[in-house]
């Protein structure tokens, strides 16, 4: 991995805090149209561009992010760093919670993928790429660091300017380290390690697609050969990780839900519950368990008769979905990183809404281990990085 020059609006562009968004993957549109409406030049109008119902293909949306990028910087309203720097985002929540992020470029190479991209989600960043060759987002990564050793350098490193900002809940500083020793000593510590990519999964992957469409008639690294990551170390106790519930639309072949409680019982203990007191009960129960809201406000938890033997998500999609009702990723299923949100598609006459218990840190190592990528969208890490903070485009790399 290595520093990059860093894509940052400048101060003509207004406040920093209506220029930053939630990642685009876990927004609702609702949510995607609030965080455009807060300032016309908003980061998430070039990471998730919107279509008009006028539009002549469906790409064209991705020509208009590339187009509104040109013009901003052409504005002065972007303007990219004098020279390389790796970026220490350092984030406070809650009462005491402080978590060190680093954004760097990392070999495409070094990354290894434990979420299974959305294949509709990924076609549409390696077309943002392809339209921009920028990456607005980067993709989360953790690395193993069993003494805490690489984030002790991260957070002694010398800095130089900073960036303070609040969105939702967040303060966030962002400090540029571009000092040669302190800009060794990171490239040094995070030599030889692999990234496992999980948020965000789809760019990492549409940008390897990218590179592989590509000529190259020499020897050395293209900027292309690189993505941007947002590393985070597992050894850091700041961070939490925290489920995205899946909601079946409708289950094959319109089975009631007496049939798909008949079903459930030879692999759960059921007991039946308000839809709203779902969350409760599984946070305070001794054994991992899952929610089902069903519309009505009949709600279920479901306690595994057996151990699980693989992480939660990946045992609920191959066992449950697959191997009660056949149902298979690519089947149309919601997700919803809050559960109020599954539970409301529920309420409103979706089939089931499913509510994961809280995933373990350990959950991606196994996946990297047992060499099976978790379900699309599985977990979210929170605090969230900031969309807009830093940005990264291919051609400001040469």
């Amino acid at each position: 991995m290595r520093p990059f020059r860093g894509l940052r609006y400048t101060e003509a562009a207004g406040a920093l805090g209506t220029l930053l968004s939630a990642p685009s993957g876990v927004l609702t549109p609702h949510e995607r149209d609030d965080y455009a409406h807060r300032s016309p030049h908003n980061a998430i109008c070039l990471a998730a561009p919107e279509g008009n119902g006028d539009d002549r293909s469906k790409y064209i949306r991705f020509a208009r992010s590339s187009a509104r990028l040109a013009d901003w910087r052409r504005q002065g309203l972007m303007d990219v760093e004098e020279r390389p720097a790796f970026y220490r985002l350092t984030q406070k929540f809650g009462p005491d919670g402080v978590h060190t992020t680093l954004l760097a470029v990392a070999d495409l190479k070094s990354t290894v993928p434990i979420e299974t991209p959305d294949p509709k989600t990924k076609e549409d960043r390696l077309r943002l790429i392809e339209a921009t060759r920028t990456t607005f987002e980067p993709a989360v990564a953790y690395y193993e660091d069993p003494d805490g050793s690489v984030l002790d350098i991260l957070r002694n490193a010398t800095t130089g300017s900073d960036t303070l900002a609040s969105s939702d809940g967040i303060s966030t500083r962002l400090e540029k380290i571009d000092e040669p020793d302190a800009v060794a000593a990171i490239t040094a510590a995070f030599s030889g390690k692999t990234f496992l990519v999980a948020d965000g999964v789809e760019g990492t992957e549409a940008a390897r697609s990218f590179r592989d469409s590509l000529y190259n008639p020499s020897e050395g690294l293209l900027p292309e050969d690189g993505t941007l990551l947002a590393l985070t170390s597992l050894s850091d106790p700041s961070f939490s990780l925290l489920p995205v519930h899946p909601v079946i639309r409708r289950f094959p072949g319109g089975i009631t839900r007496d049939e798909v409680l008949a079903r459930l019982s030879t692999r759960f203990a059921i007991e039946e519950h308000h839809n709203r007191n779902l969350e409760t009960r599984l946070q305070n129960g001794v054994r991992p368990a899952f929610g089902m809201a069903t519309e009505g406000g009949l709600g279920y938890l479901l306690t595994p008769k057996a151990d699980l033997d693989a992480p939660a998500s990946l045992w609920l999609q191959n066992e449950i979905f697959a191997g009660l009702f056949g149902i298979s990723p690519t089947d149309p299923i919601l997700y919803f990183n809050e559960p109020i949100h599954a539970i409301r598609a529920a309420d409103e006459g979706a089939a089931a809404a499913f509510l994961l218990p809280r995933p373990h840190r350990s959950d991606l190592l196994e996946a990297q281990r047992l060499g099976t990528p978790l379900p699309h969208r599985s977990l979210s890490k929170y605090p969230w990085v900031p969309t807009g903070l830093v940005m990264w485009a291919m051609g400001d790399d040469v």
